[in-house]
């Protein structure tokens, strides 16, 4: 298993590397003059793309995250918030404040415009979930979008309670994804890949749910904030406790 971790920062736009499993960590460069790095992507093969903030540009890396060059600027968009790869070339792009989808088919070298999601303003999140379906989070009005041609066209599937952002997205397997939400600090869970949610709870007293992580065999991380807490569950979502 590769012990090689990437992270990306703000408000200098900074990438930051580690070799051995996030123990230490050494900067490797400034992104050109982006604020923030929102999105980063692992395409294999020591291809790794980065999403960046206010500029809305892409960078791409072919040693690993050692070094990177500047791809495009995604039309006129600020932020590159999400990114996903689906295999065989094709790589997802989120993007702000137009809340647009774009799409790669050679592994982030080239960029083309697929839609905008309705009247959204920023695509949060995105999750692949295999055999073309891949869903996006979205904002200001907290819905979730699925495509199941490969990012090529996508539909409403609804919006999720009163939030106001979908920040984060998960796959666990088998039809099961859990969202991430905010303004009210929630976690939805979805059994049909996407198709329908249903509200688990809320995280505490927090705010945002900012990122899920699937640890395997029904064991997921979410990290919250404004209080910075982890929670942790351990039966696929479908309830957490406070970790710390």
């Amino acid at each position: 298993m590769s012990t090689v971790v990437l992270a990306g920062t703000g408000p200098n736009g900074q990438v930051y590397r580690s070799t051995d499993g996030g123990q230490s960590w050494s900067l490797v460069q400034r992104l050109g003059s982006a604020q923030s790095v929102y999105s980063l992507a692992d395409l294999g093969g020591g291809v790794v793309l980065a999403g960046t903030a206010w500029n809305g540009q892409v960078y791409r890396s072919t040693d690993g995250g050692q070094s990177w060059s500047l791809v495009q600027q995604l039309g006129s968009e600020t932020t590159v918030d999400s990114l996903a790869y689906l295999g065989g070339g094709v790589v997802l792009a989120g993007t702000g404040t137009l809340g647009r989808v774009y799409r790669s088919t050679d592994g982030g070298q080239s960029w083309s415009l697929v839609q905008r999601l309705g009247s959204e303003q920023r695509v949060k999140s995105l999750a692949y979930l295999g055999g073309g379906v891949v869903l996006a989070g979205t904002g200001p009005n907290g819905q979730v979008y699925r495509s199941t041609d490969g990012g090529q066209s996508w539909s409403l599937v609804q919006r999720l309670g009163s939030e106001g952002q979908v920040w984060s997205l998960v796959n666990l397997g088998d039809g099961v994804v859990l969202a991430g939400t905010g303004t009210n600090g929630q976690v939805y869970r979805s059994t049909d890949g996407g198709q329908s949610w249903s509200l688990v709870q809320r995280l505490g007293s927090e705010s945002f749910v900012y990122s899920l992580a699937n640890l395997g065999d029904g064991v997921v991380l979410a990290g919250t904030a404004p209080n910075g807490e982890v929670y942790r569950s351990t039966d696929g979502g479908q309830s957490w406790s406070l970790v710390q």
